[in-house]
């Protein structure tokens, strides 16, 4: 597979993006764990603060920091703008089961041990991602997304799962090893779409 960047360009484009925005990285981590508490208590405006966060990787890291290196940044960019638009589709309802426990392990994955595997596995401050980044931002969001009232439309759910494979490939190439993890977030995210839709619909109005 050619890759539209090379690993150099790869991790300093993440480099630059650190360094450019720190100290944003608080404010977005703190606007993560706001959207996790406003979806847990079934609040529209989580959807508010997802779409922002999609806004953010689509401007602050594609456009600026990858756009001068290759045009798929400016792409990539448009991209996220669409996400931010599509997850306002989105009706939040935390469940019971394991699925949506699930998401709950892959929100801590994506905010967590994404950045501390990426630390361990040789590639720290200021190679290292986190929310605000692609992958992260990914996964956190396909987390959240199992939080879910009802199955979330699937078209809402193509970006994420692009992302989620496209990502993984481009990563484990240059030893961004903790990016498997997307592979794992987009085969929970698809069987927790599958079981949800067999659900009768009662059962569902019962849970929220």
């Amino acid at each position: 597979m050619a890759m539209p960047f090379t690993q150099g360009e790869y991790f300093g484009s993440i480099s630059r993006y650190n360094l450019d925005v720190w100290p944003a990285h608080i404010v977005l981590y703190l606007l993560a764990f706001l959207t996790l508490a406003l979806a847990y208590k079934k609040r529209r405006a989580a959807n508010i603060a997802l779409a922002f966060l999609w806004v953010w990787v689509g401007a602050a890291y594609f456009i600026r920091h990858v756009g001068p290196l290759s045009p798929a940044g400016y792409v990539e960019g448009a991209v996220c703008m669409v996400q931010a638009f599509l997850v306002l589709k989105v009706r939040f309802s935390p469940r019971t089961g394991w699925l949506p426990s699930a998401g709950g392990v892959l929100i801590f994955y994506a905010m967590v041990a994404y950045p501390v595997l990426g630390t361990f596995l040789g590639h720290g401050w200021p190679k290292v991602e986190h929310i605000g980044l692609y992958s992260p931002t990914t996964i956190y969001t396909l987390g959240l997304f199992m939080w879910a009232a009802s199955s979330v439309p699937g078209y809402v759910l193509v970006i994420p799962l692009m992302v989620a494979l496209g990502s993984a490939i481009i990563g484990v190439t240059f030893g961004a090893y903790e990016s498997l993890g997307l592979l794992v977030a987009g085969g929970l995210a698809v069987a927790w779409s599958v079981s949800l839709k067999k659900e009768s619909p009662l059962k569902r109005l019962k849970e929220e």
